[in-house]
């Protein structure tokens, strides 16, 4: 007759369980916290001869969702880049700092800015569809002689991560 071998069970000490259970929150989580990180940016050439450098470039829809929003200054602003030209609609909503939206269409040129003042919910759009908004800091545009129909001519853009 062949016998059990009986195995004590052993018992987890507290950081195991501890570990354990972060793993877990992070594993559960994980989904509703990716992709809002910025990972790109791109250097931006315009017709009127002016390069705008390390632009943060936001790309999917979490990154664009969260955009500028709770920051206390623009930085380099933010470049929001579409799959394809459609109308689009930006608004304020948690956003601390006045900002100035340019509207660019498939061909990159700027087709209409929005004066936007922080903390609204009022939508300003684009006049015809966008492939692509620049959010500059208030007087960003007006300093780098950025305005409707000045054309993006070119990105030059890096990947960190």
């Amino acid at each position: 007759m062949l016998r059990k071998r009986f195995y004590p069970q052993k018992r987890w000490s507290v950081p195991k369980k501890a570990i354990l259970s972060v793993c877990i929150f992070l594993l559960i989580n994980a989904p509703f916290s990716q992709g809002t990180e910025i990972t790109k940016h791109c250097d931006l050439y315009f017709s009127n001869g002016v390069r705008l450098e390390a632009v943060p470039t936001a790309e999917t829809n979490a990154q664009r969702r969260k955009g500028l929003s709770n920051r206390k200054n623009a930085g380099a602003g933010m470049l929001f880049v579409y799959p394809e030209a459609a109308p689009r609609e930006f608004w304020m909503h948690n956003t601390l700092i006045p900002l100035t939206a340019g509207f660019l269409d498939a061909n990159g040129v700027i087709i209409n800015l929005a004066h936007m003042k922080p903390n609204t919910d009022t939508l300003h759009k684009s006049v015809q569809p966008a492939k692509t908004v620049l959010e500059l800091g208030e007087g960003g545009f007006k300093k780098y002689g950025l305005k409707k129909g000045v054309r993006l001519e070119m990105t030059v853009c890096l990947q960190k991560g």
